[in-house]
C-alpha cells in the first residue's frame, strides 16, 4: 500500500486475525449481536475479511483495502466528500470490488450489507464465491438513486497490466489492484522517486538471525521505517526464520534467496543484490551486515545521496597493503600503499548502471578467482570491493564516517555521539562475542535516562499489554508509579517518546508514537529484547458494587474500572448518599455507569429489620428509594447507568467457607432469615429497581434466570460455593448486549 498517499492526520491500522477478536469483542452493537461468534464461524478466510471490513466501517468508518491494492493518488483525493465510496468490477459484471471500500461511520448501505450475516445462514457463501460481492452491487444500485454522496469507481476490464487492473477516477489512475500476481507488487512511478532499501544477508549459520533479531529491533526503536524496505538475501531452508522474524516484529520483511554451495559464495552475497527481481522499485540501497545496531533515524544516510556522486560509499578502515583490503591485487608501482580503503559492512550507493556493472565486475573477479582454486581472503568480498571500487574511482571512504561507529578492537570510538549506525565488525566470524557484546551495548543504551515532559503525556494513560495492561501514573509526590495486570511498578524517561517500565524484576523499554497512542516494547531485563507492541486503552465504563461486581464481571473484555469493594450494602450507599469510591471526576457524559449492590441486604439488612418487627415491604421500598437517591445525587454526567440486578441468594446448606470473604471482612458471612424470607426479599427489591430505573430512564440488567432454581435459589452448579455467581459467562454475553446497546448511542 503506498503509505506516501496518506496524510499525517490519517491512522493506518493492519489487523490480524488477535487484533480482530479484540475490536469485536470491544466494540458490540446493539443491531448486530454475537459478531464475535459470526466471524468464528465464517469457514474461508476472505469471508472473514468481508464481514470484518464492513463491521469496522460501520463503526469507525475509514477506507479498507486489500493488501494487493495500491493507491496512486493523495487519499483526500479520491474520498472527497463521499459518504461512500466502491469499484464496479470489470472482472467480474455485476460485482462490487471490495478490496477498496470507504463509508462513513453507521453508513446505512455498509449496514444493509452487515445484515446478510446476522440471518444464521452462509450456505450461499459455499455455492457462491462472490456473493457478497453481487449483494454489495445490488444494494449500491439501490442505494444511488436515492442516497447522495455514493461513488462507484470503475475497473477497466481491457486492461492490458499483466499484473492486475486499473481503477480511474475519469482519467486519471486512482487504483491498482494486483490481483494476477500477489507475490511482488510494483510500487507507483510517483514512489519509485522516494522508496529506498536496506539488505543484508544470512546464511549457512542459522545463529545469526540472533544478530539480524537484534539489529531489527533497534532499527524499530530508534528509525522511523516509511521510506525504506528491509530485505533479507538468504538460503531456501532459512527463509520461514527470516518471514517469522519479521512478522514477530511487525516489519514487513521482504526476502530474496541465493543457491550458495559454499559459505565464500555466501558471503558475498550482498554483491547479488542487482539480481533481486523488485531492485528496479528502489533509488537508493543501504546494505547493513547483521552485527549491526541502529541508534538515530537512517533517513539522513539516504539523504547524503541528494545531489551526491555516483559512488560507492562506505566507512574508512585499514590501508590497500592490507590483504583484508586488496593488497593482494594492487599493482604498487601505480598506487599508494598508504590509500585508506573501506569496511564492506556497511555500504551505500545509488541503484544505477554505474554500480550494478561494478557490482558485476567484483562478481566475475570471485569467480575467475575461485575457479582458479585460490582460497578464500580472510575478509571474503572485501579485498575485491575495495580493488574495484578504488581502482575504478568509484568509491568514498569520507562521507558516511560521522554517521556510523566501527567498533573494531574495543567500545571507545570517535564519533559515537553524531553516528546512526553502531558496526562490532571484530571479531569476525565470532558469533558468541559480537551477540554478547551487541545485548550489552543495546541495553546500555536503551536505558540512558533523560530528563523529559513525556511525563505529564503519560501521566493517567493505560495501554494494552499483551493479554493484560500497565498504567503510568504520578504520584502526589511525583514519583513515577506503574499500574498493571500483574501488579506494581515504576518507570522513568529515557527519550521524549520513550520509557523504561519496570515490574517484577522485569524491565522493558517502551517506545510511543507522537500522539502517545500506541508503542513497541523490548525487554532489556533479562536481556532476551523479547518484543511487544500496545495501544492506548479509552475507559468509558465504570462499575461500582461489592463482591458479586468483581466476581460477575471477572474477565469482561471490555475497557473498563472495577472498583467494587467487599461487603457494601446498599443501604450504606442510601445512607451516606454516596457511593463507594465514586469521585466527582468520575462524571462524563461519555461514561456508562454499572452499580451492582443488594445481595448484602438480602442476606442481613432487611431480614434483621424483620425481625425488629418492620414490614419488608417497607424496608425495600425505603431501601431502593434512598439508593437511587444517591445515584441521582452523584451520579450527574453519564452516558447510560446501568442497575444490575441481585443474584439469587444462596440456599444456606449449599453455602461452604468463602474463604476471600474471611481473609477481607475478618469473619464468616451472616444469614437472617430463611432461604424462602431471602428469595421474597431478593425478588421484590428487582421488581422495585426495575420501576425505577423505568422512571428515571436507567438500564435495568437481570442476567439471573439461568442461574435461578424453582425455589429461586442460586444454582450451586453454576455457584463459587459460597454466595457469588462462579460460572459467569453468561452474565457477560448478556452484559456485552446492553452495553453495545449504550456505546452505539
Amino acid at each position: 500500500m503506498t503509505m506516501k498517499m496518506i496524510p499525517d492526520d490519517w491512522t493506518y491500522r493492519h489487523f490480524f486475525d488477535e487484533d480482530i477478536v479484540h475490536f469485536l469483542k470491544a466494540h458490540p452493537i446493539k443491531e448486530f449481536p454475537e459478531a464475535l461468534k459470526i466471524f468464528q464461524d465464517l469457514k474461508k478466510g476472505e469471508h472473514k475479511a468481508d464481514f470484518f471490513r464492513y463491521y469496522f466501517l460501520f463503526v469507525k468508518g475509514g477506507v479498507f483495502m486489500d493488501s494487493d491494492a495500491m493507491i496512486y493518488r493523495p487519499i483526500d483525493q479520491i474520498i472527497k466528500d463521499y459518504k461512500f465510496l466502491s469499484v464496479n468490477s470489470g472482472v467480474v459484471p455485476g460485482t462490487i470490488f471490495q478490496g477498496i471500500l470507504g463509508a462513513e461511520p453507521r453508513n446505512p448501505l455498509i449496514g444493509k450489507a452487515l445484515e446478510f450475516f446476522f440471518k444464521g445462514d452462509f450456505s450461499a457463501l459455499d455455492s457462491d464465491y462472490h456473493f457478497l460481492c453481487k449483494e454489495l452491487y445490488q444494494l449500491y444500485n439501490e442505494f444511488v438513486q436515492e442516497n447522495p454522496g455514493i461513488e462507484g469507481y470503475n475497473l477497466l476490464e481491457e486492461s492490458p497490466d499483466p499484473e492486475g487492473d486499473k481503477i480511474l477516477d475519469g482519467q486519471k489512475l486512482s487504483f491498482r489492484h494486483f490481483w494476477r500476481n500477489k507475490d511482488e507488487i510494483p510500487l507507483s512511478p510517483e514512489y519509485h522517486k522516494s522508496k529506498n532499501l536496506i539488505y543484508c544477508c544470512v546464511f549457512y549459520n542459522k545463529d545469526y538471525f540472533k544478530l539480524l533479531d537484534l539489529l531489527l529491533k533497534s532499527l524499530r526503536m530508534y528509525s522511523p521505517q516509511d521510506n525504506f524496505d528491509f530485505l533479507v538475501i538468504t538460503q531456501k531452508d532459512l527463509e520461514p526464520s527470516a518471514k517469522e522474524l519479521g512478522r514477530s516484529l511487525g516489519i514487513d520483511l521482504k526476502t530474496f534467496c541465493l543457491e550458495c554451495s559454499t559459505i565464500f559464495q555466501a558471503a558475498c552475497s550482498r554483491l547479488f543484490i542487482f539480481d533481486y527481481p523488485q531492485v528496479q522499485e528502489y533509488e537508493k540501497l543501504l546494505y547493513l551486515d547483521t552485527d549491526i545496531l541502529i541508534k538515530a533515524p537512517l533517513e539522513p544516510i539516504f539523504d547524503l545521496l541528494n545531489g551526491a556522486k555516483d559512488l560507492l560509499y562506505g566507512i574508512e578502515s585499514g590501508t590497500v597493503e592490507s590483504l583484508n583490503f586488496g593488497a593482494q591485487f594492487f599493482n604498487f608501482n601505480q598506487i599508494d600503499k598508504s590509500l585508506t580503503g573501506i569496511n564492506s559492512g556497511t555500504l551505500l550507493f545509488f541503484n544505477s548502471i554505474q554500480m550494478k556493472s561494478l557490482f558485476q565486475r567484483i562478481r566475475d573477479h570471485v569467480e575467475s578467482f575461485t575457479q582458479s582454486g585460490n582460497k578464500p581472503p580472510y575478509c571474503m568480498d572485501q579485498p575485491f570491493i575495495n580493488f574495484h571500487s578504488i581502482k575504478d574511482g568509484l568509491y568514498d571512504n569520507c562521507m558516511l564516517n560521522p554517521f556510523v561507529s566501527l567498533f573494531e578492537g574495543n567500545d571507545t570510538v570517535d564519533n559515537y555521539t553524531s553516528s546512526s549506525i553502531c558496526h562490532f565488525s571484530f571479531p569476525i566470524g565470532n558469533f558468541g562475542h559480537k551477540f554478547y557484546r551487541m545485548k550489552e551495548f543495546l541495553n546500555k543504551t536503551l536505558l540512558k535516562e533523560i530528563n523529559s515532559d513525556a511525563i505529564f503525556e503519560l501521566s493517567g494513560r493505560k495501554f494494552s499489554w499483551n493479554s493484560g495492561y500497565i498504567k503510568f501514573t504520578v504520584d502526589l509526590k511525583g514519583f513515577c508509579k506503574l499500574e498493571t495486570t500483574w501488579g506494581q511498578g515504576t518507570f522513568s524517561i529515557l527519550d521524549t517518546y520513550m520509557v523504561c517500565a519496570q515490574w517484577n524484576n522485569f524491565y522493558h523499554v517502551l517506545k510511543f508514537n507522537k500522539n502517545y497512542t500506541e508503542y513497541i516494547s523490548f525487554r532489556t531485563s533479562p536481556r532476551d529484547f523479547e518484543f511487544s507492541k500496545g495501544y492506548l486503552i479509552d475507559s468509558y465504563l465504570n462499575i461500582y458494587g461489592d463482591s458479586h461486581a468483581g466476581l460477575c464481571f471477572k474477565d469482561l473484555q471490555i475497557e473498563h474500572r472495577n472498583l467494587f469493594q467487599f461487603s457494601r450494602t446498599m443501604f450504606r450507599i442510601g445512607r451516606d448518599n454516596h457511593i463507594i469510591n465514586f469521585k466527582k471526576d468520575h462524571n462524563s457524559k461519555d461514561r456508562v455507569f454499572c452499580l451492582v449492590y443488594g445481595e448484602v441486604d438480602v442476606r442481613g439488612h432487611i431480614g434483621k429489620q424483620v425481625h425488629y418487627g418492620r414490614h419488608h415491604e417497607n424496608v425495600c421500598k425505603e431501601l431502593v428509594d434512598a439508593y437511587f437517591l444517591a445515584i441521582k445525587q452523584n451520579i450527574t454526567e453519564f452516558k447510560a447507568i446501568i442497575i444490575m440486578a441481585i443474584s439469587p441468594p444462596t440456599a444456606s446448606n449449599d453455602h461452604e467457607p468463602c474463604n476471600i470473604h474471611s481473609e477481607v471482612t475478618g469473619g464468616p458471612i451472616p444469614f437472617i432469615g430463611t432461604d424462602s424470607d431471602r428469595v421474597i426479599y431478593r425478588n421484590r427489591i428487582n421488581e422495585l429497581l426495575n420501576e425505577g430505573c423505568s422512571k428515571l430512564g436507567y438500564i435495568f440488567f437481570n442476567p439471573y434466570e439461568p442461574y435461578t432454581r424453582q425455589d429461586g435459589t442460586l444454582k450451586y452448579e453454576l455457584s463459587d460455593k459460597c454466595i457469588h455467581v462462579g460460572k459467569n459467562r453468561y452474565i457477560l454475553d448478556e452484559f456485552y448486549k446492553v452495553y453495545g446497546s449504550v456505546s452505539s448511542y
